[in-house]
């Protein structure tokens, strides 16, 4: 008798989105972080560039590596936006003026 081998096949990982794969903004410092909920994952940051900006740059950046926003929402002085960069993760990006500074709050969530 002839043994076959063995057939395997090659089944992709989910590929899992964290901080590092999130670029940050020039300039901007961080920020220590609350403990963010199970599941997410956060990033603070404060910046001296207007909250507009702020949200371009990410726009931008998101849509280099292929990651199309599916949710905006602006106001007077606030905005977010959030893309889904893998069927079961979102990012949303929050960016708010408070006492002339803008802060930048990233929640990654898986």
């Amino acid at each position: 008798m002839i043994k076959q081998p063995k057939q395997t096949t090659t089944a992709q990982k989910p590929i899992k989105i964290t901080y590092t794969d999130i670029p940050t903004y020039p300039n901007a410092r961080s920020l220590e972080v609350e403990k963010a909920p199970k599941g997410i994952q956060m990033i603070e940051l404060v910046s001296e560039d207007s909250w507009e900006k702020v949200l371009s740059f990410y726009q931008e950046k998101f849509a280099e590596k292929g990651w199309g926003i599916f949710a905006s929402n602006y106001l007077k002085d606030r905005g977010t936006i959030s893309t889904h960069p893998t069927e079961k993760e979102t990012i949303t990006v929050l960016a708010a003026n408070e006492n002339s500074l803008t802060h930048i709050r990233i929640y990654i969530q898986y």
